[in-house]
């Protein structure tokens, strides 16, 4: 079985702009739901954060706004039906003009809609939005679909006209990693060169940029940059800095950046699954469970699926397989959709 290793992934959005559209006429009487919210969502309780999103709706009348948070958690959870749902009830919410937020909305309704597989209605949304000042990214994201339809040449052109509305390092990066996706990084080679040659501006350029190097092969300027990032107060960065440490083998280097992450208070769930892919490297597998139970009693979603995922390579390695094969089964309870796991759980089922 493959090493499998939880990375931060650039995300083919762009970042949510939680901006206050319907709200309280009073607000003294706004009983602070959706900051509840918000804030339960960062921190991957998706529970909690669909409840507070429905108080924001129902109490505080802040509709436009909290479908649209729903709509974000229900994305994470996977259930995409039930996140289109949410992104539409938030846009005929809407009484008042704001451009930005309706696009923002129209955004996450198309990836909801491609990663439920109904293409040909998110390629509709990236249409439209291509008469926006975010054209770059809705023809960087309709170049995406194409390539994983097979239709290289259309999205060749989608990508060129996407560099052409938008020069900046994280669309760049955004372009290479939909070819890497594919495996045709080799095409996608030109915008990481684009990347690099562009003066970043902020924390989060610094991280992108870093992995742009990385990409490259380039690992000190990577880690250059990404330390940058961190020291400008971008924590992200030190979780890629970890995964590159482990990757290129400095076990010592990855645990050092994992529990400087503990130590800040935040990402811990993400921290103990870097921890436990160290222990279990190292071979020590007893170890490497402890940090597995105590990410997963961190209740951070977002981090559940690679820390239930790498419970059951553990035990595999342990030659444990009936409990590999219940973890799997659990798993896939939760990720039916994984298809590295159905495969795996097969193997479990014949081992």
């Amino acid at each position: 079985m493959k090493k499998h290793m939880c990375r931060l992934i650039l995300l083919t959005c762009l970042a949510c702009v939680f901006l206050t559209v319907s709200g309280c006429e009073n607000a003294k009487e706004d009983s602070g739901a959706y900051e509840a919210a918000l804030e339960a969502y960062e921190g991957g309780d998706y529970e909690l954060a669909l409840s507070e999103f429905k108080n924001a709706a129902e109490t505080d009348g802040r509709t436009v706004e909290a479908y649209r948070g729903m709509g974000l958690v229900y994305m994470a959870e996977e259930k995409y039906e039930y996140a289109v749902s949410m992104f539409d009830l938030s846009l005929s919410e809407m009484r008042h003009s704001n451009k930005e937020f309706e696009e923002d909305v129209l955004f996450y309704k198309a990836e909801a809609l491609s990663k439920n597989l109904q293409t040909d209605k998110a390629l509709e949304i990236y249409g439209e939005l291509e008469d926006t000042d975010r054209a770059g990214t809705a023809y960087a994201l309709e170049g995406k679909i194409y390539l994983e339809r097979g239709n290289t040449d259309t999205a060749d052109e989608k990508f060129a006209l996407s560099a052409e509305c938008e020069k900046s390092i994280a669309n760049s990066l955004l372009i290479y990693e939909a070819y890497r996706s594919v495996n045709l990084e080799g095409n996608g080679a030109e915008y990481l060169q684009t990347a690099v040659g562009i003066e970043p501006e902020t924390n989060e350029d610094y991280a992108l940029l870093g992995m742009a190097y990385y990409y490259l092969g380039d690992l000190d300027n990577a880690m250059v940059c990404l330390s940058r990032a961190v020291s400008m107060g971008y924590t992200k960065a030190a979780e890629q800095l970890g995964n590159i440490y482990f990757e290129t083998g400095d076990i010592p280097g990855a645990k050092s950046m994992f529990n400087d992450i503990l130590s800040s208070g935040e990402n811990a769930a993400m921290a103990y699954n870097g921890l436990a892919m160290c222990s279990m490297e190292e071979g020590d597998y007893e170890s490497a469970l402890v940090y597995i139970d105590l990410g997963l009693k961190c209740e951070d979603q977002k981090a559940e699926k690679s820390l239930l995922f790498n419970e059951v390579v553990i035990y595999e390695k342990m030659l444990d397989f009936n409990t590999a094969g219940e973890k799997a089964r659990v798993y896939m309870e939760k990720y039916s959709s994984d298809e590295t796991m159905k495969n795996e759980l097969k193997f479990l089922q014949h081992s």
